[in-house]
Order: structure tokens, then C-alpha cells, then sequence
């Protein structure tokens, strides 16, 4: 027997489809993790950094639904 705390993200690439484990979401303590993509304002390839963050956030938004909160900058700095 064996437990772990796994990001929703594996959970749903990875358990999901088995039968053999079971999945519970912590109901008591909200969970959460807050993962970032950050560049300097002067850096060359910015517009490039600045369309990646936004694929990564179309994507996490795609997959987690509910489960994610994107920033997203009010006031680009490119």
C-alpha cells in the first residue's frame, strides 16, 4: 500500500486511465502550486518568451480546466 501527492496534471495523464489506483482530491486544505516563466524586460527574444508563456497557458487551461488560475499582465512590457 502506498500513498503520494501527484500534480492534477500527471494524475490526469498518467493515473487516469488505470484501474488499480485510486485518485482522491484533498478536500480539507486547498492545494496549490504556483509555477512561473519569467525574462528580463531588455531580453532578445521577449516577444518569443511572451508567446511561449501564453501557449503554456492556453494548454494548462486546455488540460486542468477548473484547476488552473493563469496571470495573465495587464500591460505587456514588449
Amino acid at each position: 500500500m502506498g500513498l503520494g501527492f501527484l500534480p492534477a496534471l500527471y494524475v490526469r495523464s498518467e493515473i487516469t486511465p488505470r484501474k488499480d489506483v485510486q485518485i482522491l482530491p484533498l478536500s480539507e486544505v486547498p492545494a496549490y502550486r504556483t509555477i512561473a516563466l519569467a525574462w528580463r524586460p531588455s531580453a532578445p527574444y521577449r516577444v518569443l518568451y511572451r508567446a511561449l508563456a501564453s501557449l503554456i497557458r492556453s494548454i494548462c487551461r486546455e488540460k486542468l480546466h477548473a484547476d488552473v488560475h493563469a496571470y495573465e499582465p495587464s500591460s505587456p512590457s514588449i
